[in-house]
């Protein structure tokens, strides 16, 4: 008998040594939640220097706080009661000096006999680790405060910025233009100057417009968020443009500025025009930063041409004063200036070939260098494109269309909501031009107003406006459906151009979002829009909208072609399956049908299509007589013949 007691006492004593080493904190407690025992560490850490005067403690005994003692007890008797562990606690301990320490802890049921008779547990201390958690939620609360400070300056940027210069490049468009009646007039041999004055300021106001693109849209340039979108590009248009932008800078400082096009280059091609022009412009741009005499050349050639796929060289070369070799493999890193700003007059921020070298690899080309001393630079810029694969009727249907402009079969009372005096007045002009009625506010409490009291054919409002927004003002007055301008068109026009704003703007109930300036293009866009939702007869329809399919698929051309062969393909058989389905009097079967092709349409716009489909689904709603609603399927069948026919389909 002695000899087992010996053998209990000295397991004991040593699980009781292993239980003082560990480097956690362990308890054990009864049924009423009071302490049987603990290791060392336990006891030490609430004061007590042995586990022995720990023995037949509560929590309420130790120096923690009421609410902490009682939420100790709660959790022990959960453990007991449903004898379920309970795991991984993060919990609060005070102590007597004021110390606070955060701990892990796990607590578990004690057994006898398949009873549960008591509480073992065991904590980590783990306020360290807590402490940096809570300093890494500070600086990322801080690092998201800065992150949205920085993208409200960028808005408001976009705003306060481009509305006033995109205002500047559409009154001298306007002023072009007249000034282009009177000179074609011979009135005045001085007005042929004035044209070549007015055209050179224009260029010159679209320069500056892309250089403050570059650098309000720099943030989306820096990490490549624009998404890339191919479309019909012509090469000679791109370069001759270019050319246009850079030629008042170019000989401004006596420098010629020089292009040259390959005869095998392809008139088109399918690429991200943004990103070329882009890349070309900081180019060309910087050859006429650095060179002070000689010329500057733009040359394109091809580098490599298999069927439908070709890669194009864009070499920019000027007679500057060249890059030292030293520096030639810095000069596509984040803000690199060769030359210091204190001793240069070049302005810039050393993101130019940064952010060309970005737009190369992400459209997959490749940019080379070479350059010499007092001699110059030559940039080489290679890259892939698609070309032939889309001359199409289909195409050349969507570009004759594109070119054609919209009347309104009526004067249109339009309310123009803009703070910007010089962007309403050019708004104004355009709008009055095309015979509408325009009544100007200029901020959203008047609007509301003037909207709750005359009724309007469509709205026209900026988003960003001295006390609030556009978004403001159609959520005012969308919010009740018997409104008086409820069922009103409203139409954005606004400086921001980014994805989220676009997308806030569409969700909010704006038919369209124009990017600032209203030019005779993005206006005439409103008024197809308009005609569109406002048709009263088939023939004030396009057969197909080529627009929004451009908007919808990003200018995927090759999307764009799958999509509406792949839609008219299926047609005939629709057709037939009509007819079928009238001939039997099948009236939920027509239904199926006519609910199916509405949902082709709403992947393939097909603006008459669509309003032929409606008009029989609201006679076969409303048993209408056999006569007419015979009348409204003949239509739809005639829709769908036009449809089939050679030029809408590619």
């Amino acid at each position: 008998m002695k000899k087992v007691e010996y053998q209990y006492t000295k397991q004991n004593t040593f699980f009781l040594e292993l239980l003082n080493q560990l480097p956690s904190y362990v308890f054990w407690k009864n049924a009423d939640s009071v302490l049987l025992g603990c290791n060392t560490a336990f006891a030490q850490s609430l004061g007590y220097s042995s586990p022995e005067e720990i023995i037949g403690k509560t929590d309420y005994d130790f120096p923690t706080t009421a609410e902490e003692s009682e939420a100790y007890r709660a959790d022990d008797l959960a453990v007991m009661q449903s004898g379920i562990p309970k795991l991984n606690i993060e919990e609060p301990q005070t102590l007597a000096n004021g110390e606070q320490r955060y701990l892990l802890t796990n607590k578990v049921p004690l057994y006898n006999n398949e009873r549960v008779v008591g509480v073992l547990g065991i904590y980590n201390d783990i306020t360290e680790l807590k402490k940096t958690q809570q300093a890494l939620t500070k600086a990322k609360n801080a690092a998201e405060t800065a992150n949205k400070l920085k993208t409200e300056f960028i808005q408001n940027m976009q705003h306060d910025i481009r509305t006033p210069v995109s205002g500047l490049i559409s009154g001298l468009e306007i002023l072009q233009e007249h000034i282009n009646q009177l000179a074609e007039k011979n009135i005045n041999p001085e007005f042929a100057q004035l044209k070549d004055i007015t055209n050179l300021t224009e260029k010159a106001a679209k320069q500056v417009q892309l250089f403050l693109d570059d650098v309000i849209d720099f943030e989306n340039i820096d990490y490549l968020t624009r998404p890339i979108h191919k479309k019909q590009v012509c090469i000679r248009q791109l370069i001759e443009g270019i050319i246009d932008a850079e030629f008042l800078a170019a000989k401004t400082k006596g420098v010629n500025l020089l292009s040259s096009i390959d005869d095998k280059v392809p008139t088109t091609v399918y690429g991200d025009e943004y990103r070329i022009k882009r890349i070309l412009l900081n180019l060309v741009g910087n050859a006429i930063k650095f060179t002070e005499q000689g010329q500057i050349n733009l040359s394109v050639n091809i580098k490599k041409s298999n069927h439908n796929k070709v890669s194009i060289a864009f070499i920019v070369t000027d007679t500057g004063c060249g890059i030292s070799k030293d520096k030639l493999k810095y000069i596509f890193d984040k803000y690199t200036k060769l030359t210091p700003s204190n001793k240069t007059n070049n302005v810039g921020f050393g993101l130019g070939l940064y952010r060309v070298k970005n737009f190369v690899d992400s459209l997959g080309g490749a940019i080379n260098v070479n350059s010499k001393n007092n001699i110059g630079t030559t940039f080489t810029v290679t890259l892939p494109f698609i070309t032939d694969c889309h001359d199409t009727e289909s195409i050349n249907n969507y570009s004759l269309q594109k070119c054609e402009k919209t009347q309104l079969n009526f004067p249109a009372n339009v309310l123009l909501i803009e703070d910007n005096e010089l962007a309403s007045m050019i708004a104004n002009v355009r709008l009055s031009k095309n015979g509408c009625n325009v009544s100007i506010v200029r901020n959203v409490q008047d609007a509301i107003e003037l909207l709750t009291q005359q009724s309007f054919d469509f709205v026209i409002s900026d988003i960003g406006l001295p006390d609030g927004t556009g978004i403001d003002i159609i959520k005012k007055i969308k919010s009740k459906a018997d409104s008086l301008n409820a069922k009103t068109p409203f139409f954005a026009v606004t400086a921001h151009n980014d994805t989220d704003k676009y997308q806030e703007v569409l969700d909010s109930g704006f038919i369209l979002s124009i990017t600032k300036p209203l030019s005779a293009d993005k206006l005439d866009k409103i008024f197809r829009c308009y005609k569109k939702l406002t048709a009263q007869s088939i023939e004030e329809l396009p057969i197909i909208d080529w627009d929004e399919l451009n908007t919808q698929y990003a200018n995927e051309q090759d999307l764009i072609k799958e999509i509406v062969d792949s839609f008219i393909d299926e047609l005939p058989a629709e057709k037939k399956a009509l007819l079928t389905a009238y001939a039997q009097q099948d009236i939920n079967q027509l239904r199926d049908i006519l609910h199916k092709l509405k949902g082709g349409i709403a992947y393939c716009p097909t603006p008459r299509l669509e309003f032929a489909l409606k008009q029989l689904q609201a006679a076969i709603k409303k048993e209408l007589s056999a006569a007419d609603t015979e009348q409204k399927l003949d239509l739809l069948l005639q829709e769908i013949d036009f449809l089939s026919q050679k030029g809408y389909k590619s």
